[in-house]
């Protein structure tokens, strides 16, 4: 018998969240890689995006239409885990979450009157929307769609 992934596994989110990456990288013109950074004993991280020169990392969700549920606190976490990196680095660096349309942003960003959006703020934590090819968003609905998740209208 076939063994099949849990429906929230997403391949085609990995990809979606790499290609998110890459935009961003093309658009601030600096080379950003999915990288592993060791903080201290017995402790490290994976960041999306990663450049020592400028001082840059990001994070992407590639999630289509407004988080529902937890997914909000995923957001957050990954804004935790930049904020963490930059503590134990002790410098500045520039944070970026990509998403990947402006519903799945819009909670995030400064216009928000969310707590959420308020805290990205105070911590500079940028709110980006990357460019995904149309193949690409047609797989991320798709895979939105096996999960429950997709929402009507949100890449129209």
């Amino acid at each position: 018998m076939e063994k099949t992934s849990h429906p929230s596994v997403s391949k085609e989110q990995q990809e979606a969240e790499k290609e998110l990456v890459e935009d961003i990288a093309r658009k601030l013109k600096i080379s950003l890689a999915r990288q592993w950074r060791p903080l201290a004993e017995l402790s490290s991280v994976t960041v999306d995006g990663y450049c020592d020169e400028p001082a840059t990392m990001c994070e992407a969700w590639a999630h289509l239409g407004s988080p529902k549920g937890a997914q909000p606190s995923k957001v957050m976490m990954d804004a935790l885990k930049m904020l963490f990196i930059e503590k134990r680095k002790g410098r500045k660096f520039k944070k970026i979450l990509v998403f990947a349309n402006e519903e799945a942003r819009k909670p995030f960003y400064q216009d928000s009157d969310r707590w959420q959006a308020k805290c990205l703020q105070a911590f500079d934590i940028e709110c980006k929307v990357g460019q995904l090819q149309p193949q690409t968003l047609k797989r991320l609905r798709e895979a939105q769609e096996r999960q429950g998740v997709f929402q009507k209208g949100t890449i129209d």
